[in-house]
């Protein structure tokens, strides 16, 4: 009898500590550029949302819709577009709730769900929220030789061509 109340306390105990692990983990959720950009719009946030809305990344997505995209898929022996294709979006999208959005802000920073309101006040508590505040060794998890259009990635040459701060540009 010893044993077995012995064994259910440490199943007891055991599922409690899971229960209390589970509730401490963090979920955050992408909201979207539409988010983003109620404050990261216009010359005086430093042009952020309009200098990104130039780059490759907003189009991403879009990318994926194009001849070129369905020869890579072709070539791959891969079937259908390569805008439904799960290897493609992983890199050409933040999330598929959002994906003509293409790589947006969250696609770098993080799900903003849970920092939208705090990572220009406290970057540390957005930091805890899942803002990621230096993305840039990020960059090669999709930049490198495992995409099938990789011709070579210098990440200090190309990062200044995407780098922002909420600071007006001079």
């Amino acid at each position: 009898m010893k044993t077995i109340l012995s064994i259910l306390l440490v199943v007891i105990v055991l599922a409690m500590s899971i229960i209390a692990f589970a509730e401490n983990e963090k979920s955050f959720t992408y909201i979207g550029n539409s988010k983003c950009v109620m404050c990261h719009k216009g010359a005086a946030k430093g042009n952020i949302y309009e200098d990104w809305q130039k780059t490759k990344h907003a189009n991403a997505f879009a990318t994926l819709g194009t001849e070129e995209a369905a020869a890579v898929m072709k070539k791959l022996g891969r079937e259908g577009s390569a805008q439904e294709d799960k290897e493609c979006l992983s890199c050409h999208i933040s999330s598929t709730e959002f994906k003509t959005e293409g790589v947006n802000c969250e696609s770098c920073h993080g799900p903003g769900s849970a920092y939208k309101t705090t990572h220009s006040k406290d970057k540390k508590l957005a930091i805890e929220n899942g803002f990621v505040e230096k993305p840039k060794e990020h960059c090669v998890v999709c930049h490198n030789e495992k995409s099938p259009t990789f011709k070579g990635f210098n990440l200090d040459e190309w990062y200044p061509k995407i780098e922002h701060h909420s600071k007006p540009k001079q």
